[in-house]
């Protein structure tokens, strides 16, 4: 049985940015990646924040930006555009206190 190889190793330019796969198009991190067009890489403002894409779009704009570059993304293979949800850092940083309380709610 054949398998179907990824968009980014398949001779075909699945997104229509004018780049076909791995290493030519940016949205693909190497040749095994799932997405052609991940939302760093789409000319797309999805995040309705300030910015667009890993280069403010002008790898879809024939290299003129169309806005300045959305700060979340720092590669053009990343599929999200905004920062997760803000809960992780901050809850390292309460550990200690929350294990304080514990340890007097126990005495």
């Amino acid at each position: 049985m054949l398998t179907k190889p990824p968009p980014c190793g398949d001779g075909v330019d699945n997104d229509g940015d004018g780049f076909t796969d791995y290493p030519s198009d940016p949205g693909c991190r190497d040749q095994t990646s799932v997405a052609e067009n991940p939302k760093c890489q789409d000319g797309l403002n999805n995040d309705n924040q300030t910015g667009i894409d890993f280069d403010g779009g002008a790898s879809l704009n024939g290299g003129t930006p169309i806005d300045v570059a959305d700060p979340e993304c720092t590669l053009p293979w990343r599929n999200r555009e905004s920062p997760g949800c803000g809960l992780g850092f901050e809850l390292v940083l309460l550990a200690p206190l929350f294990a304080c309380l514990a340890r007097r709610r126990r005495a």
